[in-house]
């Protein structure tokens, strides 16, 4: 596809969040040591959430690259006008990356699933409201590393769907 050369910051977001996702899996390995028998794993406290911190990061820069990455390219491929009739009627990731999927004939329903999950974890996680404890775990917990994993997946992935420069 023929883009137009833009000037964005996407490659530096989406630098920052595997960046911070390689540093929130280091910090987890390093607050975990084998059992003695084999079977998994003893946890060992971080007081300062080191591998926490840095998933929200991750989390958060994608949403940065996504944001850049989708208007730059809904604009490109739909147009001006239907790319603002997309994104006022319901402004999600997952709708527009549906769109622009649609117009370049891509097929890709775990990404865009995927992409749903990345936007309702960053909703959960980044806009965190408290809730009282027991409620605690009824509509599930949302692990902030595995999160951020899915995060950084889902713009590899839409990288190399839509074949943009890194």
């Amino acid at each position: 596809m023929g883009r137009r050369t833009v000037i964005s910051n996407y490659r530096t977001f989406l630098a920052i969040a595997r960046e911070a996702l390689r540093a929130s899996e280091e910090a987890d390995r390093k607050h975990k040591t084998p059992k003695p028998d084999g079977t998994g794993h003893i946890i060992i406290a971080d007081p300062e959430r080191q591998s926490f911190k840095q998933s929200l990061v991750a989390i958060a820069f994608v949403g940065a690259f996504l944001d850049a990455v989708l208007y730059w390219i809904g604009r490109d491929v739909l147009g001006k006008s239907q790319y603002k009739k997309v994104t006022e009627g319901s402004n999600t990731y997952e709708h527009c990356l549906a769109k622009i999927f649609e117009k370049l004939c891509i097929s890709d329903d775990d990404l865009i699933n995927d992409c749903a999950r990345f936007r309702e974890a960053r909703n959960e996680l980044l806009h965190e409201k408290a809730i009282p404890i027991e409620e605690l775990g009824k509509k599930g917990i949302r692990v902030a590393q595995k999160e951020a994993a899915n995060a950084v997946s889902v713009a590899i992935r839409i990288v190399e769907r839509l074949k943009i420069a890194i």
